[in-house]
């Protein structure tokens, strides 16, 4: 797997919070507090796609403390994944 490969299996910050429908703050702050699958490089935020997906399955029916709700229907889970 090449370089550009991994980076697009990787998700920023602004990423995840697009696709969750969260704001970047609370992405922060899940991330931290090690409620989402993530990882830094250097001082960022990273997420892994599978990761993120197998999450979603897990966790998809919890609230954040943002009060953010998360989308849990399918067809919510495939529009999101066809804007990236």
């Amino acid at each position: 797997m090449d370089n550009a490969q991994v980076a697009e299996r990787l998700m920023t910050v602004r990423d995840m919070a697009e696709y969750l429908n969260f704001t970047e703050t609370t992405i922060r702050s899940m991330a931290k507090g090690g409620e989402l699958p993530g990882f830094k490089i250097g001082h960022r935020w990273r997420f892994k796609r599978e990761e993120v997906e197998m999450w979603l399955q897990d966790n998809g029916s919890n609230t954040n403390r943002g009060g953010d709700e998360l989308e849990t229907t399918q067809e919510n889970v495939s529009e999101n994944r066809s804007e990236l």
